[in-house]
């Protein structure tokens, strides 16, 4: 059990982080009144976040912050790892939370699905992938019995998991269409579709998300990585599920609309916002 006076210790380091987040050091101004928040602490964590020092959650779920708080709009804005150490990815709440306005903002749905999907994950209906000159398809959306299934967006995934179909025909477009040898990356950390590469620089097909009503067109460096002579998509083999994660997203400003179910994006760069 956390003690009480670690509790408000990291009640007051949390809000000194959302101040510099947003920039605005009286975002206390935004928040209701007499707001009362649920924390919890580990003091060993496992798992994929290695012991960090926690994770501020923006699920639909009832002990996200987002819903504790009754926050309607949040936006989010991811630098890239290789820019300035000292470089910011702003996060923004309530009023604060719009982009910049101009055609350039794409807009798809955010679904709801019944049980057995998880309700606390924002699901989008991803048609397709643009590999190139061929688009891939994606299957039926099903749902397995533990809840996965469907196509999600998760700032807290770093690596880009696609529906066994889905992947296979990205697979394949990709060898089709690049025209340095193919390796099988399964042993690798950054993703399994690999080609041999002395520069890391050799021309390889564009990559779009075709989502309802938005295309989102990733640069090169939210979906390709170049280490030790392996020219690599960043993509694994999700099983029967997908997750869009944080590095597919980097320079571009998320916006989501939970009163409308809506979520928007535009390219920015981030550290300037």
């Amino acid at each position: 059990m956390c003690r009480p006076q670690l509790l408000l210790q990291l009640w007051v380091r949390r809000r000194d982080v959302l101040e510099r987040f947003v920039g605005d050091r009286n975002i206390h101004l935004l928040l209701p009144k007499k707001a009362r928040l649920a924390f919890g602490c580990g003091l060993i964590n496992g798992g994929s976040i290695n012991n960090s020092t926690g994770v501020f959650g923006f699920g639909r779920g009832p002990l996200s912050i987002v819903s504790q708080l009754g926050i309607g709009k949040f936006s989010y804005c991811l630098t890239s790892p290789f820019d300035n150490k000292f470089s910011r990815s702003p996060l923004f709440f309530g009023s604060l939370a719009r982009l910049s306005g101009g055609s350039h903002i794409k807009t798809t749905p955010l679904v709801t699905y019944p049980p057995p999907a998880l309700p606390s994950f924002y699901y989008l209906s991803l048609k397709g992938i643009t590999v190139g000159s061929k688009f891939v398809q994606s299957p039926p959306v099903k749902f397995s019995q533990d809840g996965s299934g469907g196509t999600i967006i998760d700032s807290g995934t770093q690596i880009l998991r696609l529906h066994q179909v889905l992947f296979e025909g990205v697979l394949t477009a990709f060898q089709s269409q690049t025209k340095i040898p193919y390796v099988n990356g399964s042993s690798m950390d950054a993703g399994e579709i690999c080609f041999n590469s002395t520069s890391g620089r050799d021309p390889v097909p564009k990559f779009i998300f075709n989502f309802e009503g938005a295309d989102m067109d990733l640069p090169r460096e939210n979906y390709m990585t170049y280490d030790g002579g392996l020219l690599c998509v960043m993509a694994f083999n999700g099983g029967d599920a997908s997750t869009i994660g944080s590095t597919n997203t980097v320079n571009m400003h998320i916006l989501y609309d939970l009163k409308n179910n809506l979520l928007s994006f535009e390219p920015a760069k981030c550290s300037k916002l």
